[in-house]
């Protein structure tokens, strides 16, 4: 399991609840290389505001756009439609 998916579940979760507490230690004592990279909150974030609405999209797409949005970097790609349903700041660039 990729840290960004214990994130979401978290997320999931009312702010109070054990696990939390459990996940963040755990998260402390080992390395997880998408961890590394910064985009493991957006990653959670930008599903938990897509699958309640049944607008997700495909994991690597997610993927491609956290790890946009964790950089401030645009996300270059002709597939509009399919990233316009991210709320993000300044995140898409059309390469067209």
């Amino acid at each position: 399991m990729s840290t960004a998916a214990l994130i979401y579940g978290l997320k999931r979760l009312p702010a109070n609840h054990h696990l939390h507490v459990a996940v963040k230690k755990f998260l402390e004592i080992i390395w997880v290389l998408d961890r590394a990279f910064g985009c493991t909150s957006w990653y959670a974030d930008t599903r938990l505001q897509l699958v309640p609405k049944g607008t997700a999209m495909g994991e690597m797409d997610l993927i491609i756009a956290a790890h946009a949005l964790s950089l401030s970097a645009a996300l270059v790609s002709s597939n509009q439609k399919h990233y316009k349903r991210i709320a993000a700041p300044s995140l898409l660039e059309n390469w067209l």
